[in-house]
């Protein structure tokens, strides 16, 4: 019996920490968003210290992507992309940047962006270097790319 429990923990711990598609959790792991504007949201995606940079940008996009087709758009741009790693303040002791688990340091993607969102294809923008995409080609990218459905 004591075997089962402690397997049923060990599964319970690893399934959190994995790094999904998913709303923000407790821990604040996931995507949330905030409208700002009829066409444009405040998305962020924050991962754990077992997500590849490269994954929690995705993810990022995947959300934007989303909320333009739910909001009835074709198209997105993402602006001030925060691309810095952020520190999860959860369980140890923080010493600056730095947060410690047992003596490992941890640290956490976390993208933040505008996301505004278009009927048209807009023009480049050479100055803000803006770049739109097509939401719903990048929906299907990121999704067949990591196997969500």
């Amino acid at each position: 019996m004591k075997q089962w429990i402690i397997v049923s923990l060990m599964a319970l711990t690893l399934a959190s920490c994995s790094s999904e598609y998913q709303q923000s959790n407790a821990l604040g792991n996931g995507y949330s968003d905030k409208k700002i504007a009829d066409d444009s949201y405040l998305v962020t995606y924050k991962g754990n210290q077992l997500t590849a940079k490269s994954k929690a940008n995705d993810f990022l996009m995947l959300h934007a992507a989303e909320l333009a087709v739910q909001n009835g758009y074709k198209y997105f741009s993402l602006d001030t992309t925060d691309a810095s790693t952020k520190y999860l303040d959860i369980y140890g002791k923080q010493i600056g940047d730095i947060l410690f688990l047992s003596g490992v340091n941890s640290q956490a993607p976390q993208f933040v962006a505008v996301a505004k969102f278009y009927h048209q294809m807009p023009e480049f923008s050479v100055a803000t270097m803006n770049y739109a995409y097509d939401a719903a080609q990048m929906i299907e990218k990121i999704k067949r790319q990591y196997e969500l459905r």
